[in-house]
């Protein structure tokens, strides 16, 4: 409960990799946190990293969200720690992301506000991770820049874009061969997804009647606000099944045993005081 995130910035390269590893340890999937931490101590574990675009935290059921279905974000919980106060210096999509891979307050990297960029001379996670032999990639949402600042391998299969098409969904077979690939070498791989950022097109609104929907008190109460908080939550569950596809993907691997998990938010939704 006293993580706070920018504190890896008076740290060493190798306390920063121990930092950052200890995080990591706090979320994991199909093993206990302990067997984690004594295996990681044999061999170098890999790092799997899910972020979600625009998700109020207690939109989620396991923060006490009463709307929203995520069986698989409710499963990975149940089998891991979750964190109830871990806080952003920002929160706009760019900043906190350069924050995160960075370790770095947003005036430290130099990504501030949203279009901005870090300083070309800053190190963030692909750096220290590579030193140590790991292959670093990320797919999805990339919204960091400078590259040299940020230097991941491009992973195809899951949405760049906020402004996506309903009609392409996403496809796991990348991110498959990425943790496949050379299982001598870890791997550390980011899937950054782009839901439940608006435009709110992916989903099926219909399982969540507006009318029927429990309104958070900051979200005013009208018909239009129903009717778009119900495609928010259909982008919540549709999001919860990509999240579903990557571990699976993982378990088929034959890696889970040795992969420490991480899901996350980068910041609240667009509704009012959401952030």
């Amino acid at each position: 409960e006293s993580y706070k995130m920018g504190t890896a910035e008076m740290l060493s390269r190798r306390k920063f990799l121990r930092y950052t590893g200890l995080a990591a340890a706090s979320a994991v999937f199909g093993k206990g946190t302990s067997a984690c931490a004594e295996q990681a101590g044999q061999s170098r574990p890999n790092f799997l990293l899910i972020i979600a675009d625009d998700c109020t935290y207690n939109d989620l059921p396991v923060y006490g969200g009463c709307n929203a279905a995520t069986p698989n974000i409710d499963r990975l919980a149940s089998q891991a720690l979750v964190f109830d106060r871990a806080y952003l210096s920002s929160a706009m999509c760019q900043p906190c992301r350069a924050e995160l891979y960075t370790g770095l307050y947003p005036m430290r990297n130099g990504c501030a506000w949203n279009s901005s960029s870090s300083r070309p001379d800053v190190t963030s996670m692909p750096h220290h991770l590579k030193s140590l032999g790991y292959r670093v990639g990320l797919a999805g949402k990339v919204h960091v820049r400078p590259a040299r600042a940020f230097p991941f391998e491009k992973v195809a299969g899951f949405d760049d874009s906020c402004t996506r098409s309903p009609t392409r969904p996403h496809d796991t077979q990348n991110i498959r061969r990425f943790m496949a690939q050379d299982k001598d070498q870890p791997f550390c791989l980011v899937v950054a997804l782009v839901e439940p950022h608006v435009p709110w097109v992916m989903g099926d609104p219909s399982k969540y009647p507006p009318q029927k929907l429990n309104l958070p008190p900051n979200i005013a109460e009208t018909p239009r606000t129903r009717e778009a908080f119900s495609r928010y939550l259909a982008e919540i569950t549709y999001m919860d099944g990509q999240v579903g596809d990557i571990l699976r993907a993982l378990d088929d691997s034959g890696r889970a045993d040795n992969t420490l998990v991480i899901f996350t938010s980068e910041q609240g939704s667009q509704f009012p005081g959401s952030k």
